[in-house]
């Protein structure tokens, strides 16, 4: 929702295999290759998810099943690979700071690899305490605490650390799977961030852009 792939690494393999990457479609694809993910329920290993998100990235970027298999080769190091969720989301990252401004109180929940509160800092779009980002009151990161999205028991830290009581709070995520069922598990009104309106499942709400939350909290 705040980082995904960096768009060089997807460029590069893609040429590997003779196929060119079209202006913007990068985030588009993130969000499709999201709900290639979504498909098979319950949690699954590292491995899993990397192949599902990966192959449905491929084909969203228009690679033919013919060459799907080996455009999954040499896009997986540089879509799952350590380091490589870099690229900032810009819409979402200019929205924390009206949801600061609106007296919101800021968690991230992350199903990360122990790295998600350094890296968000360093990128600049958020920190505990005062600095270059955002001011939240914590980074959440699965690998950190030893639970991950959609157990609802990692909400209980973002609650605890914020104040706010389950039936007050919003979660937005990109995943139908670990977002909105974990969210709504933990008792979390859960809001599906879908920029390209590719989710096709309408037993929850969808938002286009994380400023629609700044107009929910303002209303």
């Amino acid at each position: 929702m705040l980082v995904m792939p960096r768009e060089e690494g997807v460029r590069q393999a893609l040429a590997e295999i003779g196929i060119q990457l079209p202006a913007g479609a990068l985030l588009r694809a993130h969000h499709g290759a999201m709900l290639e993910y979504d498909k098979k329920p319950g949690p699954t290993p590292d491995a899993d998810w990397a192949y599902r998100y990966t192959r449905g990235m491929a084909q969203e970027l228009g690679v033919s099943e013919i060459l799907l298999e080996q455009a999954i080769t040499g896009l997986t190091p540089n879509v799952t690979g350590p380091g490589t969720w870099v690229a900032v989301i810009e819409d979402s990252r200019e929205a924390l700071p009206l949801l600061r401004a609106a007296g919101v109180r800021l968690a991230i929940v992350s199903n990360a690899d122990g790295t998600a509160a350094e890296n968000l800092s360093r990128l600049g779009i958020c920190q505990v305490g005062p600095g270059e980002g955002v001011e939240v009151d914590i980074v959440v990161d699965s690998t950190a605490v030893g639970v991950a999205k959609p157990d609802p028991k990692i909400f209980e830290f973002a609650l605890s650390a914020t104040g706010v009581r389950p039936e007050e709070a919003v979660h937005v995520g990109d995943s139908v799977l670990a977002d909105v069922g974990g969210a709504r598990a933990a008792g979390i009104r859960p809001l599906h961030l879908d920029p390209y309106e590719l989710c096709r499942f309408d037993d929850h709400e969808h938002i286009r852009s994380l400023h629609e939350v700044v107009t929910l909290i303002s209303g």
